[in-house]
């Protein structure tokens, strides 16, 4: 009968190796928690042009947002947003917040909800910040179709 896995001969026992518990190496993992960078320092002076080499058009757009992180014990904040794409979002903004930190963003003044991810975070001399937030899984609209025109203006 040939050995089985869970049977070893005599010869194949010597050939494996024991298991010791002083060749054990115990590894911990002490990550110290690392700030997340906020804001860059440079200054936004002006708002952003519509670049030529852009793949999607911005268009200009003042709604009231609501921006909630996925963490519970960060409070929301409010915001308005300044240009939106089909992807992405310029929001100003009271407080930084975090580069990379994935937010809720609900337009109040509209249905649309969306999961965004903070791309960049720059302060204004007003003393307020300017966001930028690549949206994903983004569902409605930034406003009514009866309230569009009176967001533009």
């Amino acid at each position: 009968m040939p050995p089985t896995s869970s049977r070893l001969t005599a010869a194949r026992r010597e050939k494996i190796p024991q298991f010791r518990a002083s060749s054990v190496v115990k590894y911990r993992h002490r990550r110290s928690p690392r700030p997340a960078p906020v804001c860059e320092l440079a200054l936004a002076t002006r708002a952003m042009p519509n670049e030529p080499n852009r793949l999607e058009n911005r268009t200009p757009l003042r709604v009231a947002v609501d921006l909630a992180a996925l963490e519970v014990r960060t409070p929301a904040q409010q915001g308005v947003t300044e240009n939106v794409s089909l992807h992405g979002a310029r929001i100003i903004t009271g407080r930084p917040l975090p580069l990379n930190e994935r937010l809720n963003i609900r337009s109040l003044v509209g249905n649309l909800r969306s999961r965004a991810r903070v791309v960049y975070c720059e302060p204004r001399p007003t003393g307020d910040f300017v966001v930028g937030l690549q949206l994903t899984a983004t569902v409605g609209d930034w406003t009514f179709p009866q309230q569009q025109r009176r967001a533009t203006q």
